[in-house]
């Protein structure tokens, strides 16, 4: 299981991707370079807020040749279609927890490129789609699990300490809970 955004992670994800095409029965002939642009947004444990990452994926006859980690914009790369969207986004996309094609259409993830192909294609972009958000299994990163953990055992803490505080029972008091007497129903109280 790699963290995402590594050079294991990108091999994962290209060979979930040829997996799952490897099973399709026509595939579009040619080569595409794409390009997914990730901002950071101050939320994501993987791109830090104000910072970008950029990614370049190499289709070749339906298949995924490569797909790997770029600074900026190379002027020598034609590329065929580009997305772009806030870190979170595709964090969430890479974990299965957002619909890919549904935040391209809400304008969450902008795409670029020739729209009339990508829906020709739409099976062979799904698969391709489903394969990136489900395909490979991603971990956390672990000083994002600790903190995680900390602030879980802190709420724990705190809403004790409240409850038992605020509950509308005097400091000193003793709870007799609810229980039958003599065949009726007497209520729990604060004695």
């Amino acid at each position: 299981m790699a963290d995402i955004y590594t050079p294991e992670w990108y091999e994962e994800v290209r060979d979930a991707m040829n997996a799952r095409v490897a099973t399709m029965k026509s595939l579009p002939a040619g080569a595409l370079q794409i390009k997914v642009e990730i901002y950071g947004d101050g939320v994501s444990p993987y791109v830090a807020e104000g910072s970008e990452r950029h990614f370049l994926v190499s289709i070749a006859d339906g298949h995924c040749a490569w797909y790997r980690e770029v600074e900026g914009d190379d002027p020598a790369v034609k590329l065929d279609y580009r997305f772009s969207g806030p870190a979170t986004v595709f964090d969430e996309i890479a974990a299965g927890l957002q619909d890919p094609i549904g935040a391209a259409l809400h304008g969450t993830v902008k795409v670029r490129g020739d729209m009339r192909f990508l829906m020709r294609q739409a099976e062979h972009v799904k698969v391709l789609l489903e394969a990136y958000a489900n395909g490979v299994q991603t971990s956390w990163p672990l000083h994002i699990i600790a903190k995680l953990l900390v602030g879980s055992l802190l709420l724990v803490i705190v809403s004790f300490v409240l409850l038992a505080q605020f509950s509308g029972a005097s400091p000193h008091s003793t709870y007799i809970p609810a229980h039958i007497d003599n065949g009726k129903f007497v209520p729990g109280v604060e004695k």
